[in-house]
């Protein structure tokens, strides 16, 4: 008896795998990847240059209301950390070509525009994305952007926050059904 559930289950599973297989990936209908942001270039051309001396920053850790802060030279900043999870947000990918709606709204009193995307698959990894950047000289003053990691057991949110020349901020919710919500903001604040 339990054997023949063992295979009727095993036989569902395999007509669920070869269902999941058949079917054909969703199509979006949303703006062209060539006017997604770049989020590597935008790292090397406005965050490289601050990741050598004379540069120093205060690194401020709130983890779960706790905050621990630490004044730290260029090459005393765990770069890559703080980088990882916007790289993970990049929207430039081939495969993401269509699947960002984007607005784009015009401050004329402070000559900046603002694009803002917005995912049309619930699925994706980055939600929103949003850049303000200045109309006349095209450069860009801030990146936020919202992702998630839905694991297996644990899942992440991510608020991520680039104010150019001032602020690098990674907010960390992390759900386990096991110890509860853990909720982490990193900041590197840019001294000079």
């Amino acid at each position: 008896m339990i054997f023949k559930k063992y295979i009727v289950g095993l036989l569902f599973l395999f007509a669920l795998i070869l269902n999941l297989s058949c079917v054909q990936k969703k199509k979006f209908d949303g703006d062209t990847i060539t006017n997604y942001p770049d989020i590597h270039m935008i790292f090397r051309q406005y965050l490289a240059p601050y990741q050598k001396e004379p540069y120093t920053f205060k690194l401020t850790i709130t983890e779960n209301g706790k905050k621990d802060s630490t004044f730290l030279k260029a090459k005393e900043v765990d770069w890559k950390k703080f980088e990882k999870p916007f790289l993970q947000a990049n929207l430039f990918q081939e495969k993401l070509d269509g699947h960002y709606v984007i607005d784009v709204l015009h401050d004329t009193l402070h000559g900046n525009m603002t694009m803002l995307l917005s995912s049309l698959d619930p699925q994706a990894i980055t939600s929103k994305m949003s850049i303000t950047a200045t109309t006349l000289q095209n450069k860009i003053l801030t990146l936020y952007a919202e992702t998630h990691d839905a694991g297996f057991i644990t899942s992440t949110e991510y608020k991520l926050l680039y104010v150019v020349g001032k602020t690098l901020q990674v907010q960390e919710i992390s759900k386990t059904p096991f110890s509860g919500v853990k909720h982490t903001v990193s900041t590197l604040s840019f001294l000079n």
